[in-house]
């Protein structure tokens, strides 16, 4: 009991700094910054494997996305200001390294973004994508790549 209690005590300071935590497989991050002047890092939401059910919110302003037909790398936690601006999507995914995400905003339908999750350890693969509203930001389903 009293390492549970130490670990929920731990993760919970983690959150409240602003950072990312991985539990059971799924991966819990608290981003700030947006509309308060703080400069924190982002992407709030809780993640869950493939298949399994998902509250979650991309936690990025719509103004930060990409454009119809083009990719965005991004580096979830961090800040606006350490993101790559958007571009080609070919060129995109051929740069991103493991542990990021590829933004991609579909040109026959921009109302959604889908976020390319790229393997912790193995640049440019892709193991999951991850569909939202681009406008709210809520998730909508997630895809095998």
């Amino acid at each position: 009991m009293r390492f549970r209690m130490a670990g929920i005590a731990a993760v919970g300071a983690l959150l409240a700094a602003g950072g990312c935590v991985s539990v059971g497989g799924g991966e819990i991050g608290i981003g700030g910054g947006f509309g308060t002047g703080g400069g924190g890092g982002v992407g709030v939401g809780v993640y869950a494997p493939v298949g399994q059910k998902k509250v979650e919110l991309l936690g990025i302003p719509s103004a930060l996305l990409p454009s119809a037909g083009q990719c965005r790398l991004w580096f979830p936690g961090e800040p606006p200001d350490n993101q790559r601006p958007p571009g080609a999507c070919e060129e995109t995914m051929a740069q991103a390294p493991a542990d990021t995400w590829v933004l991609y905003r579909p040109s026959d339908d921009p109302r959604f973004v889908h976020v390319r999750v790229i393997d912790t350890e193995r640049a440019g693969v892709v193991v999951e994508v991850r569909v939202f509203e681009a406008e709210s930001g809520k998730y909508v389903r997630s895809e095998a790549p």
